[in-house]
């Protein structure tokens, strides 16, 4: 079967490589065309090393080149890859199955990665935003201590003493000014009074910023000392307002708590301007602890770099970005990273690196911008840490998780193996019928295929052995047709030759004869025997039935006639004592004609013993005799022949008596009629009278009218006359009987 495909395979490569397609021919051309640039290109840069050559023109055409080649690639995986069946459900399997599989599988994959990067990042951003309310919190209930003690009338100084802070990096600033800070896009705020005070002592003093949402604010807030947790909290105090600024450094050991039990975290920091140092505010003549504190405090030039930070990268490479709110194009300079990965718990404990931007409003410019916060973790510390809450019970999760998994995969294998099974069962069917009508193909009718299963296919190859027997005995009646008609057209050609060749024309009688069988060979019968210038005998007759065995007995019939007529008996012929006694009473001398009745009683003595009870003839025999102008005839059960007289006047010859071959002792009487000049002698069949069509038989009448109007006309051109409007009668049927004319005419 394999070197069936294989042969077949070579065969359409050659028919297509015969055919040679446009494209085919496109594909040469341009890959002959390549190789010719090719060859110019080495000769151009032997000559001129810095010339460009033909370096456009072989891109192009090499670009054309491999489209065609990429073309005739898909024609051949369409022509003869996917000519087998196997293939083409191969390829449908793929497409329906392990496509859509692998989509999912991909999908499940990429979305699992993205679930955990975001995972990730998410606890990341609670933990930042966790701490940004905390500090809200704590400053909001400091200031607000702070505001209920000053309205007590409590120094400045105890009133600190409300504030509850961490340990350092922490620290809190508190302004109290004349009025809540002004929003002013440009130059210093105006007629405000300012006492700050700091805690713990020593920290740095935080300015209010000239422009921030809300009397309340807290986010992640970056300026040229670096990146801080930040809240901004406003209570009004009698007729001031005191403004809490509380911070916290975003630094390594920050981001080392928050990356506690995850992996490594990095921030990007963004890139920040120096902005210009705020004017100086008036002070109202508050202490803090007796100490006065200046707005103008210098910054830490060090707090820009925390120490103990891990700085990545450089500034002056920034990374350039684009905010998603405003759309601002910002760089991202250093890099500070705290955390460290855990070790791998197994092959698919997988690492997983995502990253999200965060907002970061700018302390003294107010605008936000982007940095970015990126997490590199492993799947098994995003587990541990979305599991937590179940405790000992995660282990038993992960073993269902396992076990559905392995259940959905043990399901995916059986529908491969059924999918592989049913397909080995079509695709075996269809080779088998492939080969089977290879066989039929070469003339092996004798094949079968082997039917082994019980589905449509079985029964379609049950179909197709069904076929190839009958085909088989339809060959063998075919052959058998073949050699019937074979011995029917020698039977014909035998028949023709029973048939007068060329009637015999007395001076006293013109006659002509035609007989048209209704199937290859004919049970009518008509003859001529002429015996000198002045006497013939004409017979007409119809043999019971078609086909072979009529035409078998109307070849005996006109032996017999022929031998009995004449008069000359052989003595391998036995007649009974009845039919001797008639013949002797015949007053024929030797050589002379019989008689019509002795013929007929001679005939049915021989047809009753030697043919079937079925069979038997009917038989019309008639002797002219020129000399008298009579005709002595008798007729054995066969239509009346007429005789159209020059006058129009017709007689019909029906003396005689029943037909032939039917009943051992019969005998049959004779009669004469005389025929003038110019009258007409119409013998026929009752394959011309009998044929219908909707408006009933052809009819005697008809056939009477048709010969009356054309009698004038000679023999031939009237029979002719006559077969073709019965066949005109009978129409696109098939002819139903033998059609005999015959014909005479009196000179």
């Amino acid at each position: 079967m394999r070197r069936t495909v294989l042969r077949t395979s070579w065969q359409r490569l050659g028919l297509a490589w015969r055919q040679r397609s446009r494209l085919l021919a496109v594909t040469t051309y341009l890959a002959a065309a390549e190789a010719l640039l090719l060859v110019l290109q080495q000769g151009v840069r032997v000559f001129s090393p810095q010339a460009a050559g033909f370096t456009g023109w072989l891109d192009a055409v090499g670009a054309a080149c491999v489209f065609c080649l990429f073309l005739l690639g898909l024609r051949w995986f369409r022509q003869v890859v996917m000519w087998r069946l196997r293939n083409r459900l191969i390829v449908t399997y793929v497409f329906i199955g392990v496509i859509p599989v692998a989509l999912l599988i991909s999908m499940g994959i990429i979305g699992g990665y993205l679930f955990a990067g975001q995972f990730a990042t998410f606890v990341i951003s609670s933990d930042l935003t966790t701490q940004l309310k905390s500090l809200e919190a704590i400053n909001r209930t400091a200031v607000r201590g702070i505001a209920a003690q000053l309205e007590r009338g409590a120094p400045l100084g105890q009133a600190t003493g409300a504030v509850l802070l961490e340990s350092p990096p922490r620290s809190m600033t508190v302004w109290k000014v004349s009025s809540a800070p002004a929003v002013q896009k440009e130059g210093p705020r105006r007629n405000e009074q300012a006492v700050a005070f700091v805690l713990p002592a020593g920290s740095p003093v935080v300015s209010p910023p000239p422009d921030l949402p809300g009397k309340n604010f807290s986010a992640i807030i970056g300026d040229e000392n670096g990146v801080y947790l930040r809240a901004w909290t406003t209570v009004p105090a009698g007729s001031k307002q005191l403004i809490a600024i509380t911070s916290e450094p975003l630094d390594q050991a920050r981001l080392a708590r928050i990356a506690a039990g995850i992996g490594e975290v990095t921030l990007h920091l963004p890139s920040f301007v120096r902005p210009p140092a705020p004017a100086a505010m008036p002070n109202d003549g508050a202490s803090t602890g007796g100490k006065m504190m200046s707005s103008q405090a210098p910054a830490d030039s060090k707090a820009r770099n925390p120490k103990g930070a891990t700085v990545k990268g450089k500034p002056e490479k920034a990374t350039v970005l684009r905010a998603p709110e405003s759309g601002e194009v910002v760089e991202v300079g250093p890099a500070i990273s705290a955390g460290n990965l855990a070790a791998a718990r197994g092959r698919w404990d997988r690492e997983v690196q995502f990253a999200i931007p965060f907002t970061v409003w700018g302390w003294h410019s107010g605008k936000s911008t982007t940095a970015i916060v990126g997490v590199h973790t492993r799947l098994s510390s995003l587990d541990d840490r979305l599991f937590a809450a179940l405790g000992a019970y995660t282990s038993s999760i992960f073993i269902a998780l396992v076990a559905i998994g392995f259940f959905f995969a043990l399901i995916e294998v059986a529908a491969l193996i059924i999918g592989i099974r049913l397909t080995r069962t079509m695709t075996r069917s269809v080779a088998e019928l492939y080969r089977a009508t290879e066989h039929i193909n070469r003339g092996d009718l004798k094949h079968r295929i082997q039917v082994t299963s019980r589905d449509q296919l079985a029964a379609l190859e049950t179909s197709f052995n069904s076929m190839t027997e009958s085909l088989q005995n339809l060959f063998a009646e075919h052959q058998e047709k073949q050699r019937m008609e074979s011995e029917l057209a020698i039977a014909q050609e035998v028949q023709a030759q029973l048939f007068p060749q060329e009637p015999a024309q007395l001076a006293s009688l013109e006659v002509f004869g035609i007989c048209r069988p209704a199937r290859t060979v004919s049970g009518d019968y008509y003859d001529f025997l002429a015996r000198g210038d002045d006497k013939l005998a004409i017979a007409v007759g119809d043999i019971s039935g078609k086909g072979i065995s009529a035409a078998l007995l109307m070849a005996t019939i006109h032996s017999a006639i022929r031998v009995y007529e004449f008069g000359r008996l052989p003595s391998r012929i036995t007649v009974g004592a009845t039919a001797m006694a008639a013949a002797e009473d015949c007053e024929a001398a030797a050589g002379a004609l019989q008689s019509p009745a002795t013929v007929l009683q001679l005939l049915n003595h021989h047809l009753y013993r030697s043919t079937p009870p079925e069979k038997y003839a009917t038989l019309f025999l008639g002797l002219w005799d020129g000399a008298q102008h009579r005709l002595c005839y008798s007729n054995g059960g066969h239509l009346p022949p007429l005789v159209i007289g020059k006058d129009g006047n017709v007689r019909k010859l029906d003396c005689g008596g029943t037909v032939i071959g039917l009943f051992e002792e019969m005998k049959w009487d004779e009669d004469g009629v005389d025929l003038s000049p110019g009258d007409l002698f119409l013998a026929y069949s009752d394959g011309i009278t009998e044929p219908e069509n909707e408006f009933g038989e052809f009819g005697e009448q008809r056939l009477l009218d048709l010969v009356l109007e054309n009698r004038d006309l000679p023999l031939a051109r009237i029979s002719e006359l006559v077969i073709a409007a019965v066949m005109d009668w009978i129409g696109a049927g098939e002819q139903p009987d033998d059609i005999t004319l015959v014909l005479a005419r009196a000179k």
